[in-house]
């Protein structure tokens, strides 16, 4: 009985340790067998990138969805299901009149937002990419996109692997939260720019392959990289004569990086680099140094306005023509709060001691007389909560409001840092000239140089800043507050009846520029549109628009048929060539216009 008992044992042990044996050869068998999977799911991707890319460079565009599957060598993943190719659908279809849709291209649709959480607060942007291909991973999920052709600017979510996220719902039929394992590749328009062969033909010549730079903005960061191509390594430090102030370029990697200062213009920067054979490579670009809101709103997408949407009590907020393009229109209880404020809404918030500015046109379509319903008309805003209000508010004032003696229906900026209730430390500035005429665009803006005081204010409504100062006792309290900017309704449920359009918020002073056109003949006086952006001087009988404070202008004037076109005066302009005016204050300029 012994001998049996013992050998039931060992046979026992035998078979646990069989079974462990076996069960760890599965797990390391499953483990193998998932991580060659992927291996083999990015070797399809890369194929795929190759084979979309090689058909770029021998077509000059890009395949469509419809073409996909034809072009790649494997349209499946290592788990059987199709991947998936999202495309700026510009880059399909050559241009009229064009041999090539995608060397001509300085933009793309697409943005790749790598995110850091499952809610994306924090991410990095990639912009300007021209195609992905995606695989759905070993969960089958496509978690990241569907197959698309995107034709407006669209942003597609990728995350680290194992946060519980589904970005697209579209697939498996719907919503289906999963750790994140898709596996995607993606090519920049620069990228495909430089492979399919835009830069050049004569094949490893050593030379720089940029051939333009990107617009930078006053006072806003900037980043650009120089690239070189054959030549013999290895490669000497890059150099750039002429850069802009506030802007360096790093010698050994050939980034662009740094803050320009004003006045805006366009500076010629001749970039050079040495190989390791001694050729020199060189090429002279041009940087445009514009004069660039903090954020600009023109609403010419209907279907993407550029925030969110909010309505009560019946209100609504609708697309219709704009001043320029299409427009916002505002009636009753609501409110567009715009995206990308950052965390916390830091973006448009401004402290008491710093200058910024709010330009924008308005249209009124009925008079804001009955309160307490329509006390205000709001416009643009980043107001406080109650009861602090800390802030700034641009609004239309009616009748029924507490104001001054300067007639019904002005134009009011606020700055307050109250504590309590409505009577705290604040400017407050109203406009003398009534926004009363239903239907008609006006052109306004608010600018504040960051005084601390109501005379750092001016309040435009079309061609003047006649102010009329309510309160002004600031202080240096702060105006500062974690609310967003709004456009339209602030929270306090006030009646609106506007339409607004080209919205532009900057974080420093602005000049009005006004032309007149004076004499017997007529004309047309216009800005250059490479030195201003987004105001635009084009003229009717009296016209202005608002520059940044700095800002070089050049001016135009074209006669029409049977008129000349006399000269310039005033802004230190004379003649009859090209205008070019610093603004450093409000400036009026005349253009003379006779007839024979």
């Amino acid at each position: 009985m012994n001998n049996k008992g013992m050998t039931l044992l060992f046979v026992t042990i035998l078979l646990m340790l069989v079974t462990s044996i076996v069960t760890a050869g599965i797990m390391v068998t499953g483990s193998l067998t998932k991580r060659t999977k992927i291996a083999e799911t990015h070797n399809i991707i890369d194929e795929s990138i190759q084979s979309v890319v090689g058909y770029a460079a021998t077509n000059r565009r890009l395949p469509t969805t419809a073409e996909i599957a034809a072009i790649m060598k494997r349209s499946n993943d290592a788990w059987g299901n199709q991947v998936h190719y999202v495309v700026d659908n510009n880059l399909t279809s050559i241009p009229a009149g064009s041999v090539d849709a995608i060397c001509g291209r300085r933009t793309a649709n697409l943005t790749v937002r790598n995110c850091a959480d499952a809610g994306c607060a924090t991410y990095t942007d990639i912009p300007n990419v021209a195609f992905l291909i995606v695989s759905g991973g070993e969960n089958v999920n496509n978690q990241t996109a569907g197959t698309q052709a995107v034709t407006g600017a669209t942003i597609v979510n990728v995350y680290p692997a194992g946060l519980n996220v589904d970005n697209y719902a579209g697939d498996l039929g719907g919503a289906r939260a999963e750790p994140h394992d898709d596996i995607a590749g993606w090519v920049t328009l620069e990228e495909l720019k430089n492979k399919a062969g835009c830069y050049g033909t004569a094949q490893g010549a050593f030379r720089i392959i940029n051939n333009e730079l990107p617009d930078a903005c006053t006072g806003q960061p900037y980043s650009a990289t120089m690239y070189s191509d054959g030549g013999v390594p290895p490669y000497g430090n890059w150099a750039g004569t002429a850069l802009p102030s506030g802007l360096s370029i790093n010698a050994s990697s050939g980034l662009i990086s740094g803050t320009p200062g004003g006045p805006a213009q366009v500076h010629t920067i001749t970039f050079s680099r040495n190989d390791g054979d001694g050729n020199t490579a060189q090429r002279a670009l041009k940087l445009n140094v514009r004069d660039c809101p903090l954020g600009s709103w023109n609403f010419d997408d209907p279907a993407n306005p550029g925030g969110t949407i909010a309505t009560a009590a019946g209100g609504s907020v609708t697309s219709v023509a704009g001043a320029s393009g299409s427009a916002l229109y505002f009636r009753g209880v609501a409110s567009l709060t715009p995206y990308n404020q950052g965390i916390g809404n830091p973006v448009f918030s401004f402290e008491h001691n710093q200058p910024f500015s709010i330009v924008m046109w308005v249209k009124l379509t009925k008079q804001p007389t009955s309160a307490p319903a329509s006390l205000i008309y709001p416009l643009v805003s980043k107001g406080g909560a109650a009861p602090a209000y800390s802030g700034y508010y641009f609004e239309i004032h009616s009748s029924a409001y507490n104001q001054p003696a300067v007639g019904y229906n002005r134009l009011a900026f606020q700055l307050t840092n109250q504590l309590t209730g409505r009577a705290g430390p604040m400017i407050w500035v109203y406009n003398t000239t009534p926004v009363s005429t239903l239907n008609v665009w006006y052109h306004v803006a608010a600018t504040y140089n960051g005084n601390g005081l109501a005379s750092g204010v001016k309040v435009y409504v079309g061609g003047g800043s006649a102010n009329a100062t309510h309160r002004d006792n600031l202080a240096g309290g702060s105006i500062v507050n974690t609310q967003p900017l709004r456009f339209g309704d602030y929270g306090q449920n006030y009646y609106n009846s506007v339409v607004m359009d080209q919205i532009q918020i900057y974080n420093k002073v602005v000049q009005q520029l006004r032309i007149i056109k004076a004499g017997s003949g007529s004309g047309t006086v216009a800005t250059s549109l490479s030195m201003t952006s987004p105001e635009r001087i084009l003229c009717g009988n009296l016209c202005e628009a608002y520059f940044g404070n700095g800002t070089i202008v050049a001016l135009g004037a074209t006669a029409n048929a049977g008129s000349t076109f006399a000269g310039w005066s005033g802004g230190g302009c004379s003649g009859t060539g090209t205008c070019l005016v610093t603004l450093t204050a409000d400036t009026n300029i005349t253009a003379t216009f006779t007839t024979p």
